[in-house]
């Protein structure tokens, strides 16, 4: 008799009352994702100001970052940037667009060695 009545906690539990506890979270889960979309919708204006700021603040970095230099070997001049020690990017730039304080003058020999 005993055995009967553990079987049936036991059967209550994980097909009654565990299952109903999985939908509650389930449903706490989806109650929170509608909160945040409504939060979004309602913030949507202030949402795109931070992103223009954000983006703001980012140009202004990497344009400030920028160092130019001219490859003697090519006459060529390139901006780069260097900010971040794991990456490095490097663009074509026309010389004479460069002002001449702004511009580094590679030296070759110094490369070379």
């Amino acid at each position: 008799m005993q055995r009967i009545i553990v079987a049936i906690v036991v059967f209550a539990l994980f097909f009654l009352i565990i299952p109903m506890m999985g939908c509650n979270m389930a449903e706490s889960l989806r109650a929170q994702k509608e909160e945040e979309i409504a939060w979004v919708k309602k913030n949507k204006e202030e949402i795109k100001q931070r992103q223009k700021q954000y983006d703001q603040r980012t140009a202004d970095r990497v344009i400030k970052s920028l160092k130019y230099a001219h490859d003697p070997r090519t006459n060529m001049c390139f901006s780069f940037s260097n900010d971040r020690p794991s990456s490095a990017s490097v663009s074509y730039v026309p010389c004479e667009n460069i002002p001449p304080e702004l511009l580094i003058e590679v030296k070759i020999e110094d490369i070379e060695k």
